[in-house]
């Protein structure tokens, strides 16, 4: 498409709820040594990587990105969950919100 100065316009693609085919969601898992909280939440997203587009990053809390997200998100202890740079939870990270956020998401909700 064209401006009035014939320019091309570009088009931003609109955004919704639902992740498309090719999407993926990006979870970012803020961690800290000897958590056992941490190694729960990293075993769950292990899990749901089989059944959802889940592609996910670690980030050591001792780390400069690891305490701005801290900091940035009132993290009070870890592990700090990130669902595509939302803030899901924290501590005990709930498999069946999470679950049900990713079906949302994905178009298989209700």
């Amino acid at each position: 498409m064209m401006t009035d100065s014939g320019e091309a316009r570009v088009e931003e693609p609109v955004r919704t709820n639902t992740v498309e085919a090719g999407d993926r969601f990006e979870a970012v898992l803020v961690t800290a040594p000897r958590c056992h909280l941490c190694d729960d939440a990293k075993h769950l997203l292990k899990e749901l990587q089989h059944d959802y587009p889940l592609m996910v990053r670690e980030v050591e809390l001792s780390s400069d990105e690891g305490m701005a997200l801290s900091r940035r998100f009132s993290m009070p202890f870890p592990p700090l969950l990130l669902i595509d740079g939302v803030r899901f939870g924290h501590g005990r990270i709930s498999r069946r919100k999470l679950v049900r956020l990713l079906d949302q998401r994905s178009g298989r909700g209700s």
